[in-house]
Order: C-alpha cells, then sequence, then structure tokens
C-alpha cells in the first residue's frame, strides 16, 4: 500500500510539472498575443477619434462659412460617399473652401451654398 501510494504521489508530481511547462509557455504566447494585437487596436482608435476631429472641424467650417444654409450643406454631405466618391468630411471641406471663395466676392449665404455644393 505504501509503495501505491509513492508511485501515485510521484506521478502527480510529475504531471504537475508538465503542466508548469504547459502553462507558462501558453502565458508566453498569451503576452506575445496580446502586444500584437493591443498596438493595431490602439492605432485604429487614434484613427477614429483623428477622423472624429476633422469631421468635426469641416462642420464647424461650414457653419461658419454658410450661416443659415450651412444646414442645406450638411444634409448634402451625407450623401457624398455615394453620390461621388468623397467621405462626409472631404465634401464638407471642399464645400468650405468654395464658400470662402463666393462670399469674399459678395455672394449670400444660400446663392454660396447652391453654388460650392454644384462645384462639389
Amino acid at each position: 500500500m505504501a509503495e501505491r501510494l509513492e508511485v501515485i504521489i510521484t506521478a502527480k508530481d510529475e504531471a504537475s510539472g508538465v503542466l508548469s511547462g504547459i502553462s507558462s509557455k501558453f502565458a508566453s504566447w498569451g503576452t506575445k498575443l496580446t502586444a500584437g494585437v493591443t498596438a493595431p487596436i490602439t492605432a485604429l482608435g487614434v484613427m477614429a477619434v483623428s477622423a472624429a476631429s476633422s469631421l468635426s472641424e469641416s462642420m464647424n467650417k461650414v457653419g461658419v462659412v454658410f450661416g443659415d444654409a450651412a444646414g442645406q450643406v450638411q444634409t448634402w454631405s451625407q450623401t457624398a460617399a455615394t453620390a461621388f466618391g468623397q467621405s462626409q468630411q472631404q465634401a464638407l471641406e471642399a464645400a468650405g473652401t468654395f464658400g470662402n471663395l463666393f462670399i469674399t466676392m459678395g455672394l449670400g449665404a444660400q446663392e454660396t451654398a447652391d453654388m460650392s455644393t454644384s462645384l462639389v
């Protein structure tokens, strides 16, 4: 009986050593995997925040340039991706640039909005 108990304890100790080795390998793989996944996710988050900031800046520009007609330009920009392959931010930025030009020429907000969206 004492021999059997000794064998069981020895087998248990051997299994524990093997499992410990496997556990440390999995932990090492997990660390490598986490480092490989975390960097791209962080970069994606930075890009998303940057894109949202750019869109917000373009909307503010449109609000200042077009005044009362800004809502019309913003509504128009929401279909830019499907209508002519530009993002909403790109469409707003281009319309805002044309709008600045037309405002300095002395055109009204509504006429400026119509011409800017037509040109873009």
